[in-house]
């Protein structure tokens, strides 16, 4: 009698927990109006005159690898005046893997007027050749592939 008394109170407390946190978690999100173009028209808010919603386009077309999307994200990574925004489209271009848009990040690397810029796509093109050179040679070691880096460059 006292195990079933207990368990009832235990399943009772459960019961009321879950009613007052579960709405609050099953809240639907709810997106600020100003950033839906992010997810209703992502190319379109690269021209947005709003750093943030550009930066979060930008990012959210690199991850649905949106081929349409790259002679936008170039123009971004050449003339946007917000350095996270050149960042995230460049990282975009990579993840995109367009050939114009690869090369570009390697030029980028050498010759942006912003040196964070110019560090991280050196970074971004250098992992992007040793993940290719890596698929390419599976059976290459790590210094192989290394040294054959360091002759692509």
């Amino acid at each position: 009698m006292k195990t079933r008394l207990l368990v009832l109170s235990i399943l009772c407390s459960l019961f009321l927990i879950t009613n007052d946190v579960l709405p609050q978690v099953a809240k639907p999100l709810e997106i600020d109006a100003r950033h839906e173009i992010v997810y209703k028209d992502p190319i379109k808010g690269l021209n947005s005159a709003d750093a943030d919603i550009r930066l979060d386009c930008a990012f959210v077309l690199g991850e649905l690898k949106c081929q349409k999307a790259a002679i936008s994200l170039m123009r971004l990574l050449r003339e946007d005046p917000s350095e996270a925004v050149r960042i995230v489209a460049a990282e975009s271009l990579i993840k995109i893997d367009d050939p114009v848009g690869v090369y570009l990040v390697n030029r980028t690397a050498k010759f942006n007027e912003f040196e964070h810029v110019r560090k991280l796509c050196e970074k971004f093109y250098n992992s992007y050749v040793y993940e290719q050179l890596t698929a390419a040679h599976p059976d290459a070691s790590k210094e192989e592939i290394l040294a054959a880096m360091a002759t692509k460059k």
